[in-house]
């Protein structure tokens, strides 16, 4: 565990399912994130993608080539994330409007992350963290980050301002 610790990025592939909708008018799909598989993957003639099963209403793709990747500066979001009751990941997807699929662009252990694509118009699916991301994870909250004592502000005390003086006012 000592030489994951070390890494900032871990390698995984994840696992998105595409069902057809057919009564709505809006949408002919729906995509869910089932989770992810740690390690280095690769798939046959370097594909981005493969369907791994399919049944009448739906399949499941795996798309590999995918890492986790901490930074000291996200240190904080980690912890609360691991502070959870169920620590998550966090999968930023983007429609292709061409092909008219969903690809994923990145994975992140922070919510912070997570939140500020949420403001736009990709979608951020979340999953489980496998027990192997939860560890490293953890092991690189360990060696990077110490919480900050919170302090409490002292507050002005308005009653005792000179006489004439508005508050909010500029003299």
């Amino acid at each position: 565990m000592l030489e994951q610790s070390l890494q900032e990025s871990f390698p995984l592939s994840i696992v998105m399912q595409k069902t057809t909708v057919s009564n709505n008018i809006w949408e002919t799909e729906q995509w869910a994130a089932i989770g992810v598989v740690v390690g280095e993957r690769q798939l046959a003639n370097d594909a981005d993608s493969e369907v791994i099963h399919r049944d009448d209403k739906s399949e499941q793709i795996l798309f590999p080539g995918y890492a986790v990747t901490l930074y000291k500066d996200e240190c904080e979001s980690y912890y609360y994330n691991m502070l959870s009751d169920n620590p998550t990941i966090y999968i930023v997807c983007r429609r292709d409007e061409v092909e008219e699929g969903l690809q994923p662009l990145l994975v992140s252990a922070s919510y912070d992350e997570a939140a500020a694509y949420l403001e736009t118009d990709d979608e951020v699916y979340t999953v489980p963290m496998p027990k192997e991301l939860h560890q490293w994870v953890e092991a690189y909250i360990l060696q990077h980050y110490v919480p900050e004592k919170k302090k409490k502000r002292k507050l002005k005390n308005w009653k005792e301002e000179e006489p004439g003086t508005q508050r909010g006012m500029i003299q």
